[in-house]
C-alpha cells in the first residue's frame, strides 16, 4: 500500500513538472502560442496512457490502454487547466487559434469522458474567467486581428456543449461570469461600440440555444433582461441573399449559409459534432426566430 502510494506521488510530481516545463518553454520562447506548443500539451496528456483510456470508450477506433485510476486522471485534467489559465493570464504570451481549443475540450472531457459533474466546476469558472479577462484586455487595447472571432466562437462552442449536456447548474455558474463580463465591457470607454455589439450578439445566440430546452428558461430570462434594451433589427447592406443568421441579427462568427456548426476537433468524433449541430439547428430554426421576436417584444415592454 505504501509502495503504491509512493508510486502515485512520484507520477503526480512528474506530471506537474511536465506541465510546468511546457509553460516555461512557451513563456521563454517569446513566440506566439502555436501548434507546436499545443502538440506538446497533447503529448503530455495523451502519451501518459490516461485520458486516452476514457476516450477509447467513445472512440472505438482508438487502442484501449491499461486503465489508469481517477486518482491520476483527475490531476492531469487539473494540471492541464492550470496551464491554460497561466497562458491566458500572461499577456506577454501571444496566442494563435490552436490555443482556444482547450476551452471546449475541457467541457467535453469533464461532461462526456470523465463525467465528474461538479468536481471540476470551479476549474470551469476559473478558465472562462481568465478567457474573458484576456478578451476584455485585448479589446481595450484595440488588438484587433483574426483572433477576435476565435474568442467568440470558442465561447459559442463551450455553451452549446454545456446546454446540450443539460447541466443547468454549471451553465448558471458560467453564464454569471459571461453576464458580468458583458457589463464590464459595456461600461468600458476603451472598447468600441462595434465590439460591445458583438458581445451582445454572443449572448443572444446563447439565449437562443437555451430557448431549445425548457430547463434553461430561468437562465434565458436573465439574458433577455440584460440585452433586450439593446435590441436592433439587423440592417442587411450589400448582400442580395443574406444568411438566416444575418437576417435575424445573430453573430456571424461561425456558421454556414444554412446552419450553425461546432468547430471540429480531433478529441471528439464527427458523430459528437453532428449531435451538437443537430441540437442547435433542430426545429428548422424556429427557436432562433422565436427568440429574436421575444427580444423585440421585451424591448417594447421595457
Amino acid at each position: 500500500m505504501i509502495v503504491a502510494q509512493n508510486k502515485k506521488n512520484v507520477e503526480l510530481h512528474f506530471l506537474r513538472n511536465i506541465f510546468s516545463d511546457i509553460f516555461e518553454v512557451v513563456k521563454k520562447s517569446n513566440e506566439t502560442f502555436s501548434a507546436i506548443h499545443y502538440d506538446l500539451i497533447l503529448r503530455a496528456i495523451f502519451n501518459l496512457e490516461s485520458i486516452l483510456v476514457k476516450i477509447s470508450k467513445v472512440h472505438p477506433q482508438l487502442p484501449v490502454y491499461k486503465k489508469v485510476p481517477d486518482s491520476i486522471l483527475n490531476p492531469i485534467i487539473n494540471f492541464y487547466i492550470d496551464l491554460c489559465k497561466k497562458i491566458l493570464e500572461d499577456k506577454n504570451i501571444k496566442l494563435d487559434f490552436m490555443f482556444f481549443h482547450c476551452v471546449p475540450e475541457f467541457i467535453f472531457l469533464t461532461q462526456y469522458i470523465q463525467k465528474t459533474e461538479s468536481r471540476f466546476d470551479n476549474k470551469h469558472s476559473e478558465l472562462l474567467n481568465s478567457l474573458l479577462e484576456r478578451l476584455k484586455s485585448e479589446l481595450e487595447n484595440s488588438n484587433h486581428n483574426h483572433l477576435d472571432s476565435h474568442y467568440f466562437y470558442t465561447i459559442e462552442d463551450y455553451f452549446a456543449i454545456i446546454i446540450y449536456s443539460g447541466n443547468v447548474q454549471l451553465c448558471e455558474n458560467l453564464l454569471h461570469l459571461l453576464i458580468e463580463s458583458y457589463k464590464s465591457i459595456k461600461a468600458s470607454k476603451k472598447i468600441k461600440a462595434h465590439d460591445k455589439k458583438r458581445f451582445s450578439g454572443l449572448l443572444k445566440l446563447i439565449g437562443a440555444f437555451m430557448h431549445k430546452e425548457k430547463k434553461f428558461d430561468q437562465l434565458k430570462t436573465k439574458i433577455i433582461n440584460l440585452i433586450a434594451k439593446d435590441f436592433e433589427e439587423p440592417e442587411i447592406i450589400g448582400r442580395a441573399i443574406p444568411s438566416f443568421f444575418e437576417q435575424y441579427g445573430y453573430p456571424t462568427f461561425k456558421h454556414t449559409f444554412l446552419d450553425w456548426y461546432i468547430y471540429p476537433l480531433s478529441i471528439w468524433t464527427q458523430d459528437f459534432q453532428e449531435k451538437i449541430k443537430e441540437f442547435v439547428n433542430k426545429d428548422n430554426f424556429s427557436k432562433f426566430t422565436e427568440f429574436h421576436e421575444i427580444l423585440k417584444k421585451a424591448q417594447k415592454q421595457a
